[in-house]
């Protein structure tokens, strides 16, 4: 390998590494803001939790013409593409970190915030002292599984085109891309290395040693390299120790009404904020012009007028990109039921299975497309490789959730009562083993589903180089709209699209689901 190309990809492996931890980064700070917020404040809840239902159900190509319109054409040239390249991987990442500190503060003991209220303990304390340490756990294991939802779109995120507009930034995922594009196998397969490299080692060494999943009958183990986690502990301790000292003495310092006039300025901000990139996306929208609308058109006419158009169109591709979700969810269900009980019933190890998960589950979506173009050249049915990616971008939440939560919180007197009366078999599935796991396979398939409706994007359409697939289905016509620029026609779909799968949250998951949990296990 000649040490120009070895450069070009170390150069690119450390650009998305470093755009990887900003959106990280960045969504660790918006869960924290937003899951508390919604977890204390009634009012918010209302208003944000219906709006981060729908804003997850819309796949990263919908976010495309905001990352255009906003980010790119008003921020300074170069600036603006990078920063549009980490919004777009914050939507890969956040949604599920919000949820986390979300239910984690929503399930606090209510004695501890009635303790809190009659000593008065500010806003800022009971961030250090009490939010942040009930929510430690489920930051953890959700950074895990959103770090690899994050790699799974970081390709998009760097090759951001709507039409004849493309920014192609420099990066481990667009060199894979470009390398696939001009046949050239030896870079393809050497960026594939050193992404499933960079993957293993951020896992080893960050994510791993920071998980416990220690349960009353079974414990987790994965492999960790726990140098750094060592080395930094004691240092995040002392330095948590002397800012919580540091945000008591503040909040003593200020009285309630000190306080409330600084909420109050607060909201103020923020409304301020919100407000002017509401004016900010209305004035590009003026100045952009739309293909698919007409000059004398108003852009909200036109996109409604589409939307008549286009619903059977919209609905019949829906439908076809439901059977391919569908039978994802089947299949990784199947599978992930199959290993938990294997697991619980013959004590077998799965200590690589999980980190072999962690490393499939964040493999780039349109990864598989390059790696598997020669064989699909040859016979193999497109249809194989868009299940895959659509599989991949589903099971692993699935299987996660299971075995972060799911086997942890497993009863030892349910595995003594099945010993006692020697129930095995059909009994002990239905009566004992899938009842216990009931709630995390609820949240895995609801998790797993928003998964697979983001990964049809990828897994119905592809145009690298000489391969040009394109199976039909939302997805498709999501892709092919952001690929000719059409920005009605893809705000259009991705309406549809998210419409739906709310819809789907709100119906199956919510009420038969959810529900279900909810009048079995809560007292």
């Amino acid at each position: 390998m000649p040490e120009p190309w070895i450069y070009e990809l170390l150069v690119s492996t450390s650009y998305t590494l470093a755009r990887m931890v900003a959106a990280y980064l960045l969504s660790l700070l918006i869960a924290i803001l937003i899951g508390i917020t919604m977890a204390v404040n009634r009012k918010a809840e209302v208003i944000l939790n219906p709006l981060i239902d729908v804003l997850q159900s819309i796949p990263i190509l919908g976010f495309f013409p905001a990352a255009l319109l906003i980010l790119i054409r008003i921020l300074p040239p170069g600036v603006g593409a990078e920063v549009a390249s980490v919004f777009l991987i914050v939507t890969s990442m956040v949604w599920n970190m919000i949820y986390g500190v979300y239910t984690s503060i929503k399930s606090l003991d209510r004695g501890i915030m009635d303790v809190a209220k009659i000593y008065k303990i500010g806003v800022l304390a009971k961030l250090i002292t009490i939010y942040l340490p009930a929510s430690k756990n489920a930051i953890a294991t959700n950074s895990l599984i959103s770090w690899a939802g994050g790699w799974f779109f970081v390709t998009a995120a760097e090759i951001i085109s709507l039409g004849s507009e493309e920014y192609r930034l420099r990066g481990l995922g667009s060199y894979i891309v470009e390398a696939s594009a001009r046949g050239d196998q030896a870079a393809l397969y050497a960026g594939v290395g050193i992404l499933i490299l960079m993957i293993m080692i951020t896992y080893l060494l960050i994510w791993n040693p920071m998980i416990s999943l220690r349960g009353e009958a079974y414990t987790i183990t994965q492999p960790s390299i726990k140098i750094l986690y060592k080395l930094l502990s004691p240092r995040f301790s002392a330095l948590s120790g002397r800012l919580s000292t540091g945000i008591y003495r503040i909040d003593a310092a200020l009285s309630p009404t000190h306080r409330a006039r600084r909420y109050i300025s607060l909201s103020a901000v923020i409304a301020l904020f919100a407000s002017i990139i509401m004016l900010l996306t209305l004035g590009s929208l003026r100045d952009i012009s739309i293909k698919g609308a007409s000059t004398s058109e108003p852009l909200f006419q036109a996109m409604a007028i589409d939307m008549a158009n286009r619903s059977l169109e919209a609905m019949y591709s829906i439908a076809v990109s439901f059977v391919r979700v569908a039978a994802s969810l089947l299949f990784g269900l199947l599978v992930t039921i199959s290993l938990a009980y294997l697991y619980i019933v013959n004590q077998r190890s799965i200590y690589f299975l999980l980190f072999i998960g962690e490393i499939l589950s964040s493999i780039p979506a349109t990864v598989w497309w390059p790696l598997l173009a020669d064989a699909v050249k040859n016979g193999l049915s497109p249809n194989v490789v868009s299940m895959i990616i659509i599989i991949q971008g589903s099971f692993w939440y699935l299987f996660f959730n299971l075995f972060f939560y799911g086997v942890p919180s497993f009863r030892r007197h349910l595995i003594e009562l099945a010993e006692v009366y020697n129930i095995k078999g059909g009994l002990y599935v239905s009566k004992i083993f899938l009842p216990a796991l009931y709630p995390s396979i609820a949240a895995g398939l609801i998790s797993a589903s928003g998964g697979a409706w983001n990964s049809v994007i990828v897994a119905e359409y592809i145009d690298i180089g000489d391969l040009k697939v394109d199976l039909g289905g939302i997805g498709s016509l999501i892709a092919r709209s952001a690929a000719g620029g059409d920005v009605i026609s893809l705000t259009t779909y991705v309406l549809y699209m998210a419409l739906f799968v709310v819809i789907l949250n709100r119906t199956l998951w919510e009420r038969l689901l959810f529900r279900k949990i909810k009048r079995r296990y809560i007292i």
